[in-house]
């Protein structure tokens, strides 16, 4: 399972104007021909080979080499073929996108440059760039993330700090004083309607006010409760008039002085949502056949030292004879796992499954796993199939997103009428607002799936909390579960190559008749038919960020905030862990 460590960024389209490379020019030790060829003949020597498919069967070829080959869309560059170093097709979204600043982030090796990702940064303006908003997290103590602002025009209220308490003082006044309370670009959180909750103790009435960013601006709050005396600490839950505000929008919560002198102490102030079930089911991944072939007994071992209560596993099939070599075998181990209250699944991993022409292997697999289950006792049987499909690890994907998801979304559904096992899908967090034909891709293929796993990888909280949540609020929404993938196998680090717009360099963007190309050179050159852009330094894209490899101990310290977070939504079925 391999997930992308990072969406492209995306940045205000711009008109540029990209020359088209056509000009016949004669092969010669200094020039460099990059053909386009939906046919490749065999007999032409070629230097450097880049495949595209197509989920339809096309096969694009990019070759690099001495010579122009017939049949093909065809460009000379005034280089030695030695100083290609790297060379990657990409859409015409992302050509007309690129400005000032292109970053390569992969692995360079002797022999070899292998880029992951190539990331577009917004360039400074005038404007300011608002950063996303992030959910407030729930049942947690927010006072100590909280920033303060007294306000009041005769400055009558102050506030200390006191530990994780704060104390708001106010003297007396006529006119309107108290304090405001927030966190940075922080909302409510989405698909599910908590409560607050204080815990607080006051000298005299105080009232307790909400607001979001159009009643910030207008300074406007809304009056949600009064809060009586209270000589010891008191807990007040208190609900949130949701229809009367946007909970999209940053939140703020502020605190009403009386007229007379009082003191308020706020020991704590969180969002309280009940959990939608007391327990949740962990699961693991095991790619390996003979763990269950050969070593059962410690691999039932190693599923219960991890909690789990599903695993996911690999099982060879012969698509000759339409049977599972292993069958007793399986048998016996889904048995066991059943007396000590583990399912099974049949995951199967593979993004050629998007492929016309080879879609049916992976029906025919379906079949032979529905076959199994017909012919076994219930204690035996497979939970389920778990589709690993991704399909944005095929070269081509990038070029026609559209194209990739359409043939996705026309595979799930085909697998779930070829077998009456349910259907768990693995998507990467970044599909969250993946768009087919204008609606939301998973929209589609709800009424033929019953789960989704979302390989959440990241080590950062807020990132795990602010990427899960779409897809727990599309759960609830349309009765779908959904569980979070966690990663904790090794991640290495990557090297992230920053390149800006210069008058020579060693990136390149190219225009092939209707195809645009990024090519890397060894050495910086100036482009005669394009931008170029030079090296300016390198950063380290650090595995840490993306997986809890060798770090357990700070994962089973988040996990109770995570869970917490999770679990009231009503679809929320549980954490499975990666690489463990």
């Amino acid at each position: 399972m391999i997930a992308r460590t990072t969406n492209l960024i995306l940045l205000i389209t711009i008109s540029l104007v990209y020359a088209t490379i056509n000009e016949p020019v004669q092969a010669t030790e200094s020039k460099t021909w990059i053909n386009l060829c939906i046919e490749h003949n065999e007999k032409y020597k070629t230097t450097l080979t880049f495949p595209y498919l197509d989920p339809q069967g096309g096969n694009l070829k990019v070759l690099v080499n001495n010579q122009q080959l017939d049949g093909c869309d065809s460009a000379v560059l005034p280089v030695n073929i030695k100083q290609v170093n790297w060379l990657r097709l990409i859409n015409h979204d992302l050509a007309k996108r690129i400005d000032k600043t292109i970053i390569l982030q992969g692995v360079q090796t002797e022999n070899e440059l292998t880029v992951s990702e190539i990331i577009l940064l917004p360039e400074k303006s005038s404007k300011i760039n608002k950063k996303p908003l992030t959910s407030l997290p729930i049942n947690r103590n927010l006072v100590p993330d909280f920033s303060f602002l007294p306000f009041g025009s005769e400055q009558r209220a102050s506030v200390e700090h006191n530990g994780d308490s704060i104390v708001l003082f106010c003297n007396m006044g006529d006119k309107h004083a108290g304090l405001k309370m927030h966190i940075r670009n922080a909302r409510l959180p989405q698909g599910i309607k908590p409560h607050l909750s204080l815990n607080y103790r006051s000298t005299q009435a105080f009232s307790i006010s909400i607001s979001d960013a159009l009643r910030n601006q207008n300074e406007n709050p809304l009056h949600i409760k009064d809060l009586k005396v209270a000589q010891h600490l008191r807990q007040k839950k208190i609900n949130i008039p949701y229809p009367k505000i946007d909970s999209k929008t940053e939140i703020s919560w502020s605190l009403h002085c009386p007229s007379g002198e009082a003191q308020f102490t706020l020991a704590s102030l969180q969002l309280e949502a009940p959990p939608s079930k007391k327990e949740t089911i962990r699961g693991i991944w095991v790619w390996e056949p003979n763990a269950w072939i050969n070593t059962p007994h410690r691999l039932l071992k190693k599923i219960k030292s991890a909690n789990a209560k599903e695993v996911y596993i690999s099982i060879p099939v012969n698509l000759i004879t339409n049977k599972i070599p292993k069958q007793n075998a399986l048998a016996t181990f889904i048995n066991n796992a059943f007396m000590e209250n583990i399912s099974v699944w049949a995951v199967e991993g593979d993004p050629h499954a998007v492929i016309k022409d080879q879609r049916t292997i992976f029906i025919q697999r379906a079949k032979i796993y529905a076959a199994y289950n017909s012919r076994i006792k219930k204690e035996s049987r497979l939970k389920g199939i778990q589709y690993d499909i991704e399909p944005y690890l095929m070269p081509g994907y990038a070029l026609d997103e559209s194209l990739w998801i359409t043939a996705y979304v026309q595979t799930v559904t085909a697998l779930s009428q070829a077998s009456s096992l349910p259907i768990d899908i693995v998507i990467p967090f970044w599909w969250n607002k993946q768009q087919l034909q204008g609606k939301y891709f998973l929209d589609k293929l709800a009424p033929y799936i019953e789960r989704v796993t979302v390989m959440n990888y990241r080590t950062d909280t807020n990132q795990l909390r602010k990427f899960a949540e779409p897809f727990l609020t599309w759960g609830d929404n349309q009765k779908r579960k959904i569980r979070i993938a966690i990663e904790l196998g090794l991640i290495k680090d990557e090297l992230r190559w920053h390149y800006q717009s210069s008058d020579s360099g060693q990136l390149w963007l190219l225009q092939i008749k209707n195809q645009y190309l990024l090519l890397l050179l060894n050495t910086a050159r100036i482009n005669p038919y394009g931008k170029q852009y030079k090296l300016v330094r390198s950063s380290t894209a650090l595995g840490k960020n993306i997986s809890f490899y060798n770090d357990l101990d700070k994962l089973l310290h988040i996990l109770p905030e995570l869970e917490n977070n999770w679990m009231p939504y009503r679809f929320y079925d549980g954490l499975s862990l990666h690489g463990l």
